[in-house]
């Protein structure tokens, strides 16, 4: 008899990434340039691996802390004051996680309830649908304005009804580069005060930005924190993508909800990995600067490349994407990012960042030059077989 599985019901709006289902391609189409994952090309810097090597030979292979280890965790304190302006309690306001990926899960599954609608900012990094979905959430699309991607808060304003409880915002932004500007953050945090609404704000590309721009955490305003969830990770600035570790910052209330639920989902990140976290904190930043200085070098020359070739594209101000429009091929993103594909350039269709995202490309210039090089050939080539 054959076996008939019951899942459970809100899984059924879930599916794969389509990031990876195209990263996909790089194995099946010999030679072709990976341009589409959001991963520093770089090593993890020596006094990081050599922080988890030491805690490995000192024995620091046991349980710790829910929360993070109080060190890690009075470090990321510092920090967020120093770098974000935002005061913190290290023992009760900051939870150790792994990676941003469960910060934004545990956002979900300690606020949102059945039938809540959530603010998605659209084109957006395709992970927050599926954690609000399965908390029972409703996203709501919030289109941003092109072509510089700007989140207005009138339109805003225009979209919260009684049903809404939450705000997601993303600055620097994935997909685009983006950055939302200190006074629509104040707006923003305004509207969301008078509407008794969250902001979820994942800030994991806040070391990433370029000419002349500072990043601002929307949590150091006035009675920020109280209203804000922060997200940050180690795995863009340190190259630190498979080492699994982020923290959240958010009110005392947020954060112990959360930390129930952490402790029943991992229990904590490994204490190895903290150990790490912690020598990047308090460590050397020479690395971090050094690997912004050659992720700007490749996005001006990208850009410069795409210029070239008359195809419109934003210019970012943070992160590691460009979102090139490709509109006038008058094609579906899917298709033409398959067509692309197969000409040695592998990117993301537009359309798997919402539905605003459609008649764009996501082009990750985290890879090397020579490779960026290569790729720029490839789409040079395909441009000028497929212009009409």
């Amino acid at each position: 008899m054959q076996t008939t599985y019951k899942f459970n019901r809100r899984t059924d709006g879930i599916d794969f990434s389509k990031i990876r289902i195209y990263n996909a391609l790089v194995s099946k189409i010999p030679g072709s340039i990976d341009l589409t994952l959001g991963e520093p090309d770089f090593s993890t810097p020596p006094h990081i691996c050599k922080a988890a090597k030491e805690a490995i030979d000192q024995g620091f292979t046991h349980y710790v802390p829910t929360p993070g280890i109080p060190e890690l965790r009075k470090a990321i304190s510092d920090k967020l004051r120093r770098q974000n302006g935002i005061e913190t309690d290290p023992n009760s306001d900051i939870l150790v996680t792994v990676g941003a990926a469960e910060a934004t899960t545990l956002t979900m599954q300690s606020l949102i309830n059945e039938g809540d609608e959530v603010l998605v900012p659209d084109p957006v990094f395709d992970s927050y649908i599926p954690n609000i979905l399965l908390a029972g959430g409703k996203p709501v699309s919030l289109p941003l304005s092109k072509p510089g991607f700007r989140l207005d808060p009138e339109q805003l304003t225009k979209r919260v009804n009684e049903k809404t409880r939450m705000i997601v915002l993303n600055s620097p932004s994935n997909p685009t580069g983006a950055i939302i500007d200190t006074n629509d953050q104040k707006e923003i945090l305004d509207i969301a005060t008078k509407n008794n609404l969250f902001i979820l704000s994942d800030e994991v590309y806040e070391d990433i930005v370029y000419d002349g721009y500072k990043h601002h955490s929307i949590a150091s305003f006035a009675e920020g924190l109280s209203r804000c969830i922060t997200i940050f990770s180690f795995s863009k600035a340190y190259a630190m993508t498979g080492w699994r570790v982020g923290y959240v910052v958010a009110s005392n209330e947020i954060i112990t909800k959360m930390t129930m639920l952490h402790r029943n989902i991992v229990g904590h990140p490994t204490s190895i990995v903290q150990r790490a976290a912690l020598a990047a904190l308090t460590g050397p930043q020479d690395s971090v600067r050094a690997m912004v200085q050659e992720f700007d070098r490749r996005r001006i020359f990208l850009l410069e490349a795409l210029e070239e070739l008359n195809v419109p594209c934003y210019r970012p101000k943070g992160a590691f994407y460009m979102f090139p429009s490709v509109q006038e091929f008058r094609e579906d993103s899917g298709i033409i990012a398959e067509s692309l594909a197969k000409e040695g350039a592998v990117t993301v269709p537009g359309s798997a960042f919402g539905v605003c995202g459609e008649g764009h490309l996501r082009i990750s210039y985290a890879t090397s030059m020579e490779r960026l090089a290569k790729a720029a050939k490839s789409i040079e080539r395909w441009v000028i077989s497929h212009r009409r």
